[in-house]
């Protein structure tokens, strides 16, 4: 008896890889969506143990790590040695070892600097993973990336040298008034107890992701050196985020469209215009950045979060900013930027 061969026909085989694919198309994007909510758990896990290191360096000392710190003094010929507002933490971070290498460690051993340029000659400076967002790789593996940065408050100058160019004379000029920001020069403390006792540390931002670093096509690192008697302008550039004045006392809040400008906003301006490099808060995660406290709360700041409520979260005592008119009463409610 003959008997019938079993099995699909090509129509019944283009059904099923149908089926297939439209599985798939359902499925990934929930996959990935899983990925980038793991990432950016990583990245409000890794900001919040910064700021703990913060918190923890401000007891110690009773002052924030500015984002120009003196570190050490070289023994044999007296030169300072400056590092990012990073290097002070370094010990607080768990990192002891880095720590001794740039002179800021337990055992304080001088870092060598070199007498002509300023700069050290002897930087341990590996990638250190609590610095980094998962979704901000480096752009060279092993280079000592920083994807946080901390609040420098308002920005008075800010160009480049040419302009767009993205060269190394880029400029950044910030204020040392410690109401318009937390981390200054060394000259200049905030302290824990000052933002306490003005608009309080759970709405002051002290942390932000940022992606870029002076230029477009580079990343910003922990490791930026200091020139003896420059402007610090790498290490400004690098490391801090800012906010920008109204151009002129005639404003009232809130601010007309035109203020300010794309590239002073969250995650603003396009990530591969050379001419961004304004310091301002931005991540590769969608629609916003995350940033923490100085009580170290760390949340999920929309990017379309209004320009006058992100100018109060950086101010630690708004009304003694340098904000304009009504930007200097504007009172906080939670659900501005929750």
């Amino acid at each position: 008896m003959r008997r019938n061969k079993s099995g699909f026909t090509l129509v019944e085989l283009l059904v099923v890889i149908t089926i297939i694919g439209m599985l798939m198309s359902l499925l990934l994007p929930a996959v990935n969506s899983a990925r980038e909510s793991a990432r950016q758990l990583q990245c409000k896990n890794n900001m919040r143990q910064c700021a703990i290191a913060a918190v923890s360096y401000e007891s110690r000392t009773g002052k924030f790590p500015g984002y120009r710190n003196v570190i050490g003094t070289n023994t044999a010929n007296t030169a300072q040695a400056i590092g990012t507002w990073v290097v002070p933490l370094l010990s607080d971070l768990g990192r002891n070892d880095i720590a001794d290498a740039w002179g800021d460690g337990p055992s304080k051993q001088p870092a060598p600097i070199d007498l002509t340029t300023g700069i050290l000659n002897f930087r341990q400076a590996p990638s250190i993973d609590l610095l980094l967002c998962a979704s901000d790789p480096p752009i060279t593996q092993g280079d000592p990336k920083l994807s946080y940065v901390i609040n420098a408050g308002i920005e008075l100058t800010s160009y480049a040298f040419p302009p767009g160019s993205g060269g190394s004379q880029q400029m950044l000029e910030v204020s040392n008034s410690p109401a318009n920001g937390i981390a200054h020069d060394s000259s200049t403390a905030t302290t824990a107890g000052y933002v306490d006792s003005h608009d309080g540390l759970t709405t002051t931002l002290l942390f932000s992701e940022r992606m870029l670093g002076e230029r477009a096509d580079a990343d910003s690192r922990w490791d930026i050196g200091d020139r003896i008697n420059s402007f610090s302008n790498l290490m400004k550039l690098n490391t801090v985020f800012v906010w920008k004045a109204p151009p002129d006392s005639s404003l009232n809040m809130p601010a007309p469209s035109t203020y300010p400008d794309d590239v002073a906003r969250v995650n603003g301006g396009s990530t591969g215009d050379p001419s961004v490099t304004f310091p301002r808060p931005s991540s590769s995660h969608p629609g916003g950045v995350v940033v923490t406290f100085c009580d170290t709360r760390t949340i999920y700041l929309q990017e379309n979060v209004a320009y006058h409520v992100f100018v109060q979260l950086m101010t630690p005592w708004g009304a003694r900013s340098s904000q304009y008119g009504n930007y200097t009463t504007y009172l906080l409610d939670d659900a501005d930027y929750k």
